[in-house]
């Protein structure tokens, strides 16, 4: 049986700390200024880490301990510019999934190719950390959110952990594949959120396929990005929650789809964290 909670705030701005010190470039010394501040006084411990060079960036992943909260945290770093990001984004192209037979389940290519070289470290990672009755939160901001839904896909099609205790908070996150791969999440992590600030660009790459206003799940097309995490948009970075609102309709108009305006500048700040 799935727990299922309901977002929480709190967990949303702890979480924000461990996706900002994955983007730390010297991890192993532990000095990563306000990130580790704040995730010190959370008590939340980075344990293990995990660095893969490309033409283009660096990205890394985080392993920490919250054992105050009995939580294990798997976040991913993100790109340093939301402008580059697009850009790398638009000249990906769909893939088929093989790492796990889901039937159609495709995802963009840019992701993929990050995503397995980390693949069996994450695997190895928790079933040497070993606890087993720990919540396990996959998070990360922009590309990181994206290698985030990848890693959660991984470790629940794995049977490493107990789905029942995972957890997904993304911030900022592109389009990763589509429905038939997104749905994965979907119908086995109910507790999986998308967080959206206002006009951010990045969550709307790569562009849907429209018609009449909605984003297309199927179609002659090889490939329609699709979102499925639950959407949570805040219109203003401000820590004030009735500027939030909760989407659990897939790709809805009533919440950052129906904008139609997007910018880079929102992207940068998150649930007051930047």
């Amino acid at each position: 049986v799935l727990i299922c909670a309901e977002y929480s705030y709190d967990d949303a701005k702890r979480y924000t700390y461990a996706a900002g010190y994955a983007y730390c470039d010297n991890q192993s010394t532990k000095n990563c200024g306000n990130a580790i501040k704040q995730l010190w006084e959370y008590g939340i411990e980075p344990v293990l880490y995990k660095t893969v060079d490309s033409l283009t960036s660096t990205i890394h992943s985080t392993i920490f301990l919250d054992e105050t909260w009995k939580e294990i945290i798997v976040a991913f770093s993100g790109t340093k510019g939301a402008t580059q990001l697009i850009n790398e984004i638009l000249a990906s192209y769909g893939v088929s999934y093989d790492l796990h037979d889901v039937s159609g389940a495709k995802v963009m290519s840019y992701f993929y190719s990050y995503y397995k070289d980390f693949n069996n470290w994450l695997k190895q990672s928790l079933i040497a950390i070993g606890k087993s009755d720990y919540v396990v939160v996959f998070t990360g901001h922009s590309l990181g959110g994206a290698l985030a839904v990848h890693g959660a896909v991984d470790i629940f099609l794995s049977n490493i952990q107990d789905p029942s205790l995972f957890k997904v908070y993304t911030y900022g996150q592109p389009r990763v594949g589509n429905k038939k791969f997104e749905q994965v999440i979907r119908n086995g992590i109910q507790n999986a959120y998308w967080l959206v600030h206002a006009r951010d660009m990045v969550p709307h790459v790569p562009w849907c396929h429209e018609s009449g206003g909605v984003c297309n799940d199927d179609g002659w097309r090889f490939f329609y990005p699709y979102h499925t995490l639950t959407e949570v948009l805040y219109y203003k970075h401000t820590e004030e929650e009735k500027l939030m609102k909760i989407c659990t309709e897939m790709e809805s108009n009533d919440c950052s789809n129906g904008f139609g305006t997007y910018n880079t500048d929102d992207h940068s700040v998150y649930v007051g964290t930047e």
